[in-house]
């Protein structure tokens, strides 16, 4: 209780062809900004990654490679859980083929979860009950084709102008957080700038006016990538097993660019 928890779900994914470099400065963002919202005494964090939509363009070993290796060399202390759910059987090959060159430690962090029944228990045993209903509310609405417009464009104030209703789900994150570090966000960074913690940037550019609408076209739910994602999610049932087969990447052949590193080293298991 008291982490800070980072959310990210491939469906709202507005880049078709994400890179391991992008990825990385991605992650290194939201965890750096993560560390600005820890109390005194709270010295670790938890990822949830969500694996609704996940193509084939975004499940590439270098991608995993290279995000896994921020976690274990940068924040080994930082790191306190990833939890993965909605995976899909290419998921778990990736996930096989790299977890090789992280310590044991940081493996035995990465928890993967499937069945709807655990990912509850898991979520009541670890967060509070308003970060857990939003949790649970944005993951219901993450797996439903096509996603709605709000949850398409996560970062905007889904109430809208001053006098619309008010929106049952706001997915830019619980209330506390919201009321605490989006709302006030341009008063905040105003005063202390280096010392704000910056929510996801498409949010922090929303509240400065800069973001425009996200044409249809250029985000997950259309195209042949989108509909792979849709079928390995309908085939892989979430009520299923938490860890699929292991030759889950056999037969598959993924270009130079997105294979792991050749100077990558496994890591040795020491007693």
């Amino acid at each position: 209780m008291g982490r800070p928890v980072i959310y990210a779900c491939f469906n709202q994914a507005t880049a078709s062809k994400p890179s391991a470099e992008d990825s990385i400065a991605h992650c290194t963002y939201l965890i750096e900004n993560a560390k600005r919202t820890m109390a005194p005494g709270v010295s670790t964090w938890v990822f949830i990654m969500d694996c609704s939509g996940m193509s084939l363009p975004a499940c590439n070993p270098r991608l995993g490679y290279g995000v896994t290796q921020v976690f274990a060399n940068y924040y080994p202390e930082r790191l306190g859980l990833v939890i993965c759910i909605h995976h899909n059987a290419l998921f778990q090959g990736v996930w096989n083929a790299f977890k090789i060159f992280l310590h044991p430690n940081t493996v035995a962090k990465m928890h993967l979860i499937r069945s709807k029944k655990k990912v509850r228990e898991e979520f009541e045993k670890l967060f509070s009950r308003e970060l857990n209903d939003w949790l649970l509310a944005e993951i219901k609405l993450n797996k439903k084709r096509p996603l709605v417009q709000s949850q398409r464009e996560f970062w905007r104030d889904p109430s809208g102008p001053p006098g619309a209703a008010v929106a049952s789900h706001d997915p830019r994150g619980c209330p506390s957080y919201v009321a605490k570090y989006v709302d006030p966000f341009l008063m905040h960074v105003a005063k202390n700038p280096r010392y704000t913690h910056r929510p996801h940037p498409n949010i922090v550019d929303t509240l400065r006016g800069v973001v425009k609408p996200l044409p249809s076209s250029s985000v997950n739910g259309t195209g042949a990538a989108s509909g792979a994602a849709a079928a390995a999610d309908e085939a892989d049932s979430s009520e299923g097993e938490d860890h699929l087969p292991h030759n889950s990447l056999s037969g598959l052949e993924f270009d130079e660019e997105f294979q792991i590193p050749r100077s990558a080293t496994g890591v040795t298991k020491t007693k």
